[in-house]
Parts: structure tokens; sequence; C-alpha cells
């Protein structure tokens, strides 16, 4: 009888630990990430954690001597994976590479602390508010249901924090990180098209990409990448603001995260329609007020909430302190987050999907139409310098994207392979660990590469 009661306790213990991770997961996707709906990424957790509720369940109708083996068996590969955890974990993250950074210098303020201290002194600054954040928008702050596609036109925007000061920089006409006097340029030389490298993340203008091109041969360079944004947001500024004349787009893919916000953005009704009708447009250049006056309330709505808390920059600086001193991360340990990283996320992970494909040949036939070069310009993630990655041709869909460019016939700036070479330090051209964008010796490398591209 006390066999029977110890092995149901086993059983017990099973079901709660297999709840608690359910619980787990719905938080992490319903309240962390604000999902409002369940996020496709959690998917193959959700299958997990049902069926090992489902199995514990099932456990209490079994044979007891079956259920000690099964059990047995269960907690004996459980020990054997943190086992394998904590080798990989030494492996792979205490020896990463760590940049040299001054932490006395180092800025210790969340961008909500640093905005509201701005605020106080006078400045008339407002944080930047990306267009992937519009996703999980109270709707009564957009009655006229548009989807903006950058920020606040004409203010002093605060933007992140990666290199030990906040960056910002005075937005133009349309919200975007521009001197307003671009859009007033008859004929312009670049469109630069991407997420937050092309917006120029987190550095001060001259650093940013858009300013080392322009220093380069006192080229017109309109920028129209916004922090987060995916293929299909891009596609839709591009369409949106694309001045009457133009000798080049350039697209800067970054397979950080590209693929993964694709996946959101095709959900979203607006946006779906500059796939599915290449004549649709929202016509935001003659919105530009209504869109200031919803964004404003969004800041409003984000100051009594203090949802910047959960900002980037909150983080940082703990976070490179535990660099520092290599300190060992026992809550990703308890996750198991380097064997995920290396076998499920790699498995189950985003794919390349068709929409994609769709969305670089539309943009390549935007440029066609106004006998312009399109450029396709590859970005690798800062992770690929900082652990071992076995199959770089397979890593983050490397291999499928650039089979799509090269099949179509599109220029392709291969920065991943550029990286490559024996004699390149890559690890040099980037910011922190955390974010990952370039330093501005990055962003001129980057600059000098694609003014060499559209040179040919």
């Amino acid at each position: 009888m006390n066999r029977k009661i110890n092995v149901d306790l086993l059983s017990i213990v099973f079901l709660i630990i297999s709840l608690t991770l359910l619980i787990y997961v719905c938080y992490k996707d319903l309240f962390i990430q604000k999902s409002l709906s369940f996020n496709a990424y959690y998917y193959k957790y959700y299958i997990a954690s049902v069926s090992l509720v489902i199995l514990s369940l099932l456990s209490f109708k079994l044979n007891v001597n079956l259920k000690k083996n099964i059990i047995l068996v269960l907690f004996s590969i459980l020990i054997g994976l943190y086992l394998v955890e904590f080798y990989l974990s030494y492996k792979y993250h205490f020896k990463e590479i760590h940049h040299n950074i001054n932490l006395k210098k180092y800025n210790k303020q969340n961008k909500f602390e640093f905005y509201l201290e701005l605020k106080k002194k006078g400045f008339d600054i407002v944080p930047r508010i990306d267009p992937s954040s519009y996703f999980t928008v109270e709707k009564h702050l957009n009655e006229e249901n548009f989807f903006p596609l950058a920020g606040i036109s004409k203010k002093i925007t605060l933007s992140c924090n990666e290199l030990g000061y906040f960056s910002k920089y005075e937005s133009d006409r349309y919200g975007f990180n521009n001197n307003d006097s671009i859009w007033d340029k008859i004929n312009i030389d670049i469109i630069l098209i991407g997420d937050s490298f092309a917006n120029g993340s987190c550095v001060n203008r001259p650093d940013n990409i858009a300013d080392k091109l322009k220093n380069i041969n006192d080229l017109n360079v309109l920028n129209l990448g916004f922090a987060g944004n995916g293929p299909l947001i891009e596609l839709a500024s591009l369409k949106e603001y694309m001045p009457n004349r133009f000798k080049n787009i350039v697209w800067l893919y970054y397979e950080g995260n590209d693929l993964k916000n694709l996946e959101i953005e095709e959900k979203n009704n607006t946006l779906k329609k500059y796939i599915l009708n290449k004549k649709y447009k929202q016509n935001l250049k003659n919105k530009q007020l209504k869109i200031d006056n919803f964004l404003k309330k969004k800041v409003e709505n984000i100051i009594k909430k203090e949802h910047l808390k959960h900002d980037l920059d909150q983080n940082m600086y703990n976070f490179l302190i535990n660099q520092k001193s290599k300190k060992f991360d026992f809550l990703r340990f308890l996750k198991l987050y380097t064997i995920r990283e290396l076998t499920i996320e790699s498995i189950f992970g985003i794919k390349v999907n068709k929409n994609f494909e769709k969305i670089i040949l539309e943009a390549k036939k935007v440029a066609k139409n106004n006998n312009a070069n399109f450029i396709f310009v590859y970005i690798p993630e800062y992770a690929r310098y900082t652990k071992k990655i076995y199959n770089t041709n397979s890593y983050l869909n490397y291999k499928d994207v650039k089979k799509i460019i090269l099949k179509n016939d599109i220029n392709f700036l291969d920065l991943k392979e550029i990286f490559s070479q024996k004699e390149f330090e890559a690890i040099n051209l980037y910011a922190t660990p955390v974010g990952g964008h370039f330093n501005p010796v990055g962003y001129n490398f980057l600059a000098k590469k694609i003014y060499g591209e559209i040179s040919k």
C-alpha cells in the first residue's frame, strides 16, 4: 500500500510539473509577448506541455511496476538533459566573445526613466514607437483602422542604448530617421529598406547607415527603415513612401528575425492587402496629422502603463555585468535554453514561406518599373560570431534565402560570405550581445560595401 501511495505521489508531482509548464508557456505567450491569440512560435511548446499533462493523468491508471519504470526512465532522461545542458552552456556561453565595454560610462537607466528625465528638463522628445508594436495596439486609439509605418513626425525621437548612451534622432515629415530636406530632392540615389539596421539603431547621426552612405559621394539617401520591421511592412513602406525618381533600392535583410516578423505581419488584414492587391495603398502621406495624433495617444498610454520598462535597455546594464563576470545564468539553464536552441528551434523554427519570395519579387518589380537597380543585402546576426554554428548554410534559413535571391537574378550582397573570410573579425562590427546591431565601424563598413555594389 505504501508503495502504491509513493508511486501515486510521483504521478501527482509529474502532474504538477506538467501543469506548471503549461501555465508558464501561456504566461510567456499571452502576457510577456502580449499575443492577442496563441502565437505560432509557441505551438510546439503548447503541444509538448499538453502532452505531458495527458501523460501524467494517464499515469494514475498504469500498473505500479510499469509506472515506476516509466517514471525512472523519464527521470533519467531529465538528468541526462541537464548534464548535456550544463556542458553546452559552458561550451557555448561561458566562452562567448565579449566586447570591452566601460561599464562606468554606461547609462544604467532604462529608457522609460531616461525619457521622463528629459521631459522634466523641458525637452520636446518622444520615444520611438515601432510599427511592429501596432499588432497589439488598443483598437479604440485608431478609429480609422489605418496601419502606421513610421513614427511621429518632426520630433526628437529617443531610440536605444547599446553603446553606453541613448541614441536620438530628429524625425522627418513622415516620422522616419532622415533630414527632412531629403523629401525636397528631385532625384534620390538610394532608397534604404529594412528594419533597425536600416533605421540606424542604436547610434546617432552621422554614424547611421544612411549618413555613412551620404558622406561617401554626396549621395541623396532616403531611409525608410524602422526597428522591428519584417519584409511585409518593408514592402508597404516602399509602396507608400517611394519618391517619383530614384536610382537604387537597397533592401537590408536581417537573418535574426525578419522571417519571424513576416509570419506575424502576414496575419494582419491591412498588411495582407499589399500582397493580395499590388495597387493597394493606405495613402499614408496624406494622413500624417492623423498618424501623429494616434501615436501621441499611444505614447500617453505607454507612459501610463510604463510599458517602456520592458524595453531592451532595462536589462542591458545588468546583462553586460553578467557577461563581463561570466555569471552562470541559472534560469536559462533551468529552461534548457541551449539544447532547445540547437535542436527544437533549428528543426521547428521559422521557415521561408511563399510570401517571402512574392514580397522580394514585388520590390524588384517596383525597381524595374522605375528604371532602378534592386540590391538585396544579407546581414548575419551577432550570434554567428559568439558561438559555434555547425551548419552555417542552414542556420536561420541562410541557404534557402540565398537560393531565392540568386534564382530570381537579384543583385546579392552577402555579408555572411564576406564575414566568413578567415582574416575578417566580424565581431568588431557589432555593438553588444543584446540587440546586436552594428556599431559606427560596422555601419561604415556596410555603407562602403553597398556603395561598391551600386557602383558596378
